[in-house]
């Protein structure tokens, strides 16, 4: 087939390298908007604290929450945003970055989920 020509693959390769080159910045910036977008939600959801009174019928216990939170998701969170500044990290590694970012807020989600609202993870 006309398809499977060695030099049109090779011209498609070509292709695929410079789209990737030139959507760079758009990438990033996409990731970036998602990551922001994410934890606006998580923060929102906090709210449900008060509106559950947690905070005040069990302070130890939300305390503790409260930093698995920050540490397990803000923090993470932060980090990825610093590493998404870097293009040539985000180039190579940026889906397995973002893998990770994700297992880690997950788990402190879960974790959080367990603590505060009495729920198994």
């Amino acid at each position: 087939s006309t398809s499977k020509r060695p030099e049109m693959l090779h011209s498609l390769k070509e292709d695929k390298r410079e789209y990737i080159r030139v959507t760079l910045d758009r990438r990033v910036f996409f990731s970036r908007a998602l990551v922001i977008a994410w934890h606006l939600v998580l923060s929102t959801t906090s709210l449900l604290d008060y509106a559950f009174d947690i905070p005040s019928s069990e302070w130890e216990r939300y305390r503790f929450g409260l930093l698995v939170r920050t540490w397990g998701v803000q923090i993470t969170g932060w980090l990825h945003l610093g590493l998404l500044m870097d293009k040539l990290a985000f180039d190579r590694r940026g889906k397995l970055i973002t893998l990770v970012m994700l297992s880690l807020e997950g788990v402190a989600v879960a974790l959080l989920d367990a603590l505060i609202f009495k729920n198994d993870p």
